[in-house]
């Protein structure tokens, strides 16, 4: 009995434990930065808890640098480096945030990510953000050893972390270019990660639900116009596709773009203040599935917990209404992103479809008086849910 009751508060400290850590984070992203008193107290909390606390460390260093106490950014990593000197982290650290800016003139930050490797080989972090930075002295003086360093420290990367293949071979290729290294552009470009999914397909792991050629939006020549910051465009668009993604997988919505075999329209539905929706209709022969689903949390802010997930079989007349309204809005032809598209605020209506074994996403900011509009419209009808006319947006 004993034994067992050992075994309980131990679980019990680590979940304990594991809620206090995130519970000081969550605190000190809503402290003040210009209060480096209140901030440099709840870092140390952090800190007494895990020792190389990113978020502790970023909100720290930026309150040093509101606060004009420059020099105490680098006693911070001085002290974090001496704890355990072959430790890469705090190595990697320094280089994210006290040489977050580089100029040709100030190696600071590739020092420091050279010492990281040196120290752990295998770290894809280190690898990574060394690649980028050579990648950034390559974008401004276009040179075969930049381009080179670069290039080498990526692939290696993607030798690391295979999930990272499907953005950095963009880099890669551009690199490869400029170096007049053909086979090595051939050997990337056609070069896919498959998606990691449970019987469900919904995906296990860091998956997008998104392709990212969907919401990236290249030049012809990108390839070989070498003042196209491709890392910086990739970056973007991650960013874009780990907030939706992020949205659906509290949703345990499916990966739509890779069943290609079906015919299925989803419509996600991500109001900032409002609740997450996510509503999907599936043909399956001569049978029409219309799935909603609904989260606890804000589209523009953490998802939150699933609260609805419900189901019911529609006609052929209102699968018909459906095809028709995507007809009229010209669906299939619509570019994914619009520039003249964005806004403060608002919601995203991003509506994929797959038919035929083709696949296409449009994604619109707070759309207004328009069919793409009345095709999420109409599919919000086709559901339980209440809405009321001022949060219809």
């Amino acid at each position: 009995m004993r034994h067992f009751l050992t075994i309980f508060i131990f679980i019990y400290a680590l979940n304990a434990l594991g809620q206090d850590l995130k519970t000081l984070q969550r605190d000190i992203q809503h402290t003040v930065v210009t209060d480096l008193k209140e901030v440099r107290k709840k870092a140390d909390k952090i800190y007494s808890l895990d020792t190389y606390n990113e978020t502790a460390t970023y909100y720290l260093v930026t309150s040093y640098k509101y606060t004009k106490n420059l020099d105490s950014i680098p006693i911070l990593f001085t002290k974090l480096k001496n704890i355990e000197p072959d430790n890469p982290v705090p190595y990697l650290l320094s280089a994210k945030y006290q040489f977050q800016k580089f100029s040709l003139s100030d190696t600071s930050r590739l020092a420091e990510l050279k010492t990281a490797i040196k120290l752990d080989s295998s770290n894809f972090e280190a690898h990574y953000f060394l690649g980028t930075s050579y990648y950034y002295l390559f974008n401004q003086k276009q040179t075969n050893y930049y381009a080179f360093q670069s290039r080498e420290l990526l692939v290696k990367a993607t030798q690391l972390e295979k999930s990272s293949l499907g953005s950095l071979k963009y880099p890669i290729i551009q690199t490869s270019n400029f170096l007049e290294d053909t086979g090595f552009i051939s050997k990337f470009e056609n070069k896919v990660v498959e998606p990691t999914v449970d019987s469900l397909n919904v995906p296990t792991n860091s998956t997008w639900y998104f392709p990212l050629t969907s919401f990236l939006e290249l030049k012809n020549n990108w390839q070989s116009d070498y003042s196209v910051d491709i890392i910086h465009q990739v970056s973007m668009a991650k960013f874009v596709l780990g907030w939706y993604s992020g949205q659906l997988f509290a949703l345990k919505e499916p990966l739509v773009y890779n069943q290609t075999n079906r015919t299925i329209y989803r419509f996600t539905w991500l109001r900032t203040f409002h609740e997450p929706v996510a509503i999907r209709l599936e043909k399956t022969d001569n049978s029409y599935t219309l799935y909603w689903k609904q989260t606890s949390g804000a589209g523009g802010y953490d998802p939150g917990e699933l609260t609805v997930n419900s189901s019911k079989q529609l006609t052929k007349e209102q699968w018909d209404k459906l095809i028709s309204l995507l007809k009229s809005a010209d669906f299939w032809n619509m570019t994914t992103k619009s520039k003249d598209d964005m806004g403060n605020d608002g919601s995203q209506w991003i509506i994929e479809g797959i038919e035929n074994g083709k696949y296409h996403v449009v994604d619109r900011w707070t759309p207004r008086n328009n069919n793409f509009q009345k095709c999420g419209q109409y599919l919000i009808e086709l559901t339980d849910l209440k809405v009321s006319g001022s949060d219809l947006y």
